[in-house]
């Protein structure tokens, strides 16, 4: 299906700032008798009895059309693989990690990537003739008063910037003023033009939840709709053998939970399961491997022979148990602890 100009929302009660501003015009009014602001008021009543339509996605249940995310990640993490994949899969109207995506014209600005190193993964991808413009090199200055002609000599309904510093050329990526400024500019641009906004940004050096490991000010976050966090963990294994994984933050439809990421010899991704579920597995063989059969084990005994952590052995020995591969006795109070056996 084609993403084209009616790719947007049009509903009062949804995203879009074309939606927003067509939605119900006749029931606008201006309070008071004289105009004295610039406001245009809808009545609350009238909001509640509008119908709302169904939210259009370029990227199913994570980037609305019209709407605007930012992927963050340390250097060499991911953002660009991932930015990449979603190009290609949106510019084909393929699922991208299990989702639908809605097929769209795609502009690529690729900022800080060589041309050569796109060659190859373009090509690993199998592009053909997919509409996916990719522009190399350094943005125009002023670029942000380019992007409404850009996205309309192109048609683009997807435009992804990688990287949003060499875009924005901001003095100081950590003020809160000059980035709220950049960004309400070309997301206010983009959901006007019923185009989607990908910005592609690095993470700080520590170690935080909930986004927070954003490089910079916190108005980049708050200023998009969908917060995509890719990062490593396995921390204790090589840094070859290191997975990926991502979560979302959202602020239309659910958070994606923490997901791990597989990255296939051409190049695509496609999704393990969630973080919890592939440890909880991970956990799960391990027990079953280091039981002996015919031998009776406390939780604590399984504990000690599982260097993993106590609430997720818990989880796991509890888990096999339903599944029948543990039998358990004992009440699992003082005097009759839970057993476990093979």
């Amino acid at each position: 299906m084609d993403c084209g100009k009616n790719c947007g929302v049009t509903s009062p009660a949804v995203l879009g700032a074309k939606s927003r501003q067509k939605s119900s015009p006749e029931k606008s009014e201006n309070i008071g008798s004289q105009q004295s602001h610039h406001f245009t008021f809808i009545k609350a009543k009238d909001i509640v009895d509008s119908e709302e339509s169904e939210t259009e996605w370029v990227w199913e249940g994570v980037i609305p059309c019209g709407g605007s995310a930012l992927i963050v990640a340390k250097p060499k993490v991911g953002k660009t693989t991932m930015a990449t994949n979603l190009a290609v899969c949106v510019a084909r109207g393929k699922d991208f990690l299990g989702r639908k995506t809605k097929q769209c014209n795609v502009v690529y600005l690729a900022l800080e990537q060589k041309r050569s190193e796109m060659r190859r993964a373009l090509r690993a991808l199998g592009v053909n003739d997919e509409p996916l413009l990719i522009h190399f090199g350094q943005a125009p200055h002023g670029a942000i008063k380019e992007v409404r002609s850009l996205i309309k000599d192109t048609g683009a309904k997807l435009l992804i910037i990688d990287i949003l510093q060499k875009f924005f050329r901001a003095n100081n990526i950590g003020d809160y003023a000059e980035l709220t400024s950049l960004m309400e500019q070309i997301v206010a641009i983009c959901m006007e033009e019923d185009c989607a906004v990908v910005f592609n940004h690095h993470a700080g050096k520590q170690e935080r939840l909930d986004g927070d490991n954003v490089l910079g000010s916190t108005a980049l976050l708050g200023g998009v709709d969908t917060g995509i966090i890719i990062k490593k963990i396995d921390p204790g294994r090589p840094p070859r053998q290191r997975r990926r994984t991502f979560y979302t933050i959202q602020r239309y439809g659910d958070d994606i939970p923490e997901t791990i990421l597989r990255l296939l010899p051409n190049g695509s991704l496609e999704t393990e399961g969630t973080l919890a579920d592939v440890e909880l597995e991970e956990v799960m063989s391990l027990i079953m491997k280091a039981l002996e059969p015919g031998i009776r084990y406390q939780e604590q005994e399984v504990k000690a022979l599982i260097n993993k952590g106590s609430s997720m052995i818990s989880e796991a020995l509890r888990e096999l148990h339903q599944k029948g591969e543990l039998r358990r006795q004992g009440r699992g109070v003082k005097g009759s602890p839970f057993t476990y056996e093979k």
